[in-house]
């Protein structure tokens, strides 16, 4: 008797396991810009709006208050990274976050009652940006996702030749 109710809690915890991992176990699919040549993975699980008339990008969205927009420019203004960086905290509330490199900047932070992510890619010809929203009260049932979608997000050619290493 005592065998069996071993054996049964054994494969409860089991179960248990192999539920709990799977929640966070999420397959992820890749999208690419053929016009401004950057890629992204996102949660396969997710819609993604058609695509614009001129190409530019995505927005990718699960419904539940998450949305991720893709996109390239030309670089119109000739802006350096600190000048892009500047004009892009006007999206923001509240900057809470804020990194760069040689050629990328990352900012988070909040608007009304959203997080928002966003890094781009500057270049002197073209810019890649991605940006992600999503409720404040939802941040621990994304921060995995975030954390997956930023390290994917791949800036095209930007008018330098190739492709920047990260």
């Amino acid at each position: 008797m005592k065998k069996t109710t071993a054996a049964k809690q054994a494969a409860k915890i089991l179960l248990f396991l192999f539920l709990s991992t799977a929640g966070f176990a999420e397959d992820f699919t890749r999208y690419y810009n053929s016009r401004f040549g950057f890629t992204v993975s996102y949660p396969a699980r997710m819609g993604m709006d058609p695509a614009p008339e001129n190409d530019d990008g995505r927005r990718f969205f699960d419904g539940e208050g998450f949305v991720l927009t893709v996109y390239g420019s030309h670089n119109v203004f000739e802006m350096d990274v600190k000048e892009a960086a500047g004009a892009a905290k006007d999206l923001f509330d509240e900057v809470t976050y804020e990194a760069s490199g040689k050629r990328w900047f990352v900012l988070s932070g909040y608007r009304e009652d959203s997080i928002v992510y966003m890094k781009q890619w500057v270049g002197p010809d073209f810019l890649n940006c991605l940006i992600m929203e999503y409720p404040q009260e939802r941040k621990k049932n994304y921060d995995q996702s975030v954390a997956a979608i930023a390290r994917s997000f791949k800036s095209g050619e930007l008018g330098y030749g190739h492709p920047p290493v990260p």
